[in-house]
């Protein structure tokens, strides 16, 4: 392991001498744990099957290659007037209908992998009554260890048109470009620092303006809201993924006979891979799905 992270990160460092800074976040986000989990998945069931165009998509995104498809876009330009890249990020940050649907697909597999430990009394997603207590619909609610609400962030830690701001926390650490946005967007921000002072993302020097995050009401209150950060290259933020680690040593990280049985592979034999592929599955597919919609072609063989 010691000598394979040292190749992993002599690679990273030749990346950064060598390459656009772009390859550098890309190597960093699909490095995360279980962010290529959906390649192990085994599609004998419909849960762990990615159809054809976009896996396509998924890998040729995954190893930095063109997306083959763009190709069809021949001078295309986005909903914003961006003209569609070889890369895909156009596609992926300015769709036609915005990112509803990769939030949905993901939202439930996550859904589903705390329901199977929390049941449904303990997990309630979406929730109707949620004005009594916040301002903003929490995309789930859970009753372990309190209550808390949780907030489903999918987000692309290159953008579309990538400033030098992002490239310099994507390309040095993990979430770097994510995570402050998602925890900004549901907890907010603090003023820090002087007015006029440009902020330094590496060092942490300068100003930051206030923020106030969608939960800002709730939490002032005194209850507990937490972003779930996925990115679209399948990483799962901190939150994200301790959560289902979490409700993985409830079940001592053991399947239940009728899933080990009728839902199962022989690549899923543990609570935790077989959630998180189900989860890594969805993932995928919801923006391989997003890029599709974009260049305007449909999910289905018969539009591929």
């Amino acid at each position: 392991m010691v000598i394979h992270h040292a190749a992993w990160f002599d690679f990273l460092l030749r990346l950064r001498q060598s390459a656009p800074v772009r390859e550098a976040v890309r190597l960093i986000s699909v490095s995360q744990p279980s962010a290529g989990a959906f390649l192990n998945a085994v599609p004998k069931y419909a849960c762990f099957r990615v159809p054809t165009p976009l896996m396509r998509i998924a890998v040729q995104r995954r190893l930095g290659l063109p997306v083959s498809e763009v190709a069809t876009a021949c001078g295309r330009r986005s909903r914003h007037g961006l003209l569609f890249d070889d890369l895909g990020d156009v596609a992926q940050n300015d769709g036609c209908e915005g990112h509803a649907h990769r939030h949905f697909l993901v939202l439930e597999a996550i859904v589903d992998a705390l329901r199977r430990v929390l049941g449904s009394g303990g997990v309630e997603k979406e929730p109707s009554n949620y004005r009594r207590y916040a301002d903003h619909r929490p995309d789930m609610c859970t009753e372990w260890d309190g209550f808390r609400m949780w907030d489903l962030k999918m987000l692309d830690s290159i953008g579309s048109a990538p400033g030098e701001s992002l490239a310099q926390r994507a390309a040095a650490v993990a979430f770097g470009a994510t995570a402050p946005r998602a925890r900004a967007l549901v907890r907010g921000r603090e003023e820090r620092g002087v007015p006029g002072r440009a902020f330094n993302p590496l060092t942490g020097a300068g100003y930051v303006s206030p923020k106030k995050g969608d939960y800002d009401r709730p939490i002032k209150a005194g209850l507990l809201a937490e972003e779930l950060l996925v990115e679209v290259w399948g990483g799962l933020g901190e939150s994200t993924d301790g959560l289902i680690r979490k409700a993985a040593e409830q079940r001592a990280n053991r399947l239940t006979h009728a899933e080990f049985e009728r839902e199962a592979t022989w690549a899923t034999r543990k609570f935790v891979p077989f959630v998180m592929q189900r989860i890594s599955v969805a993932v995928q597919i919801a923006a391989a799905t997003e890029i599709r919609q974009a260049l305007g072609r449909g999910m289905g063989p018969d539009s591929a």
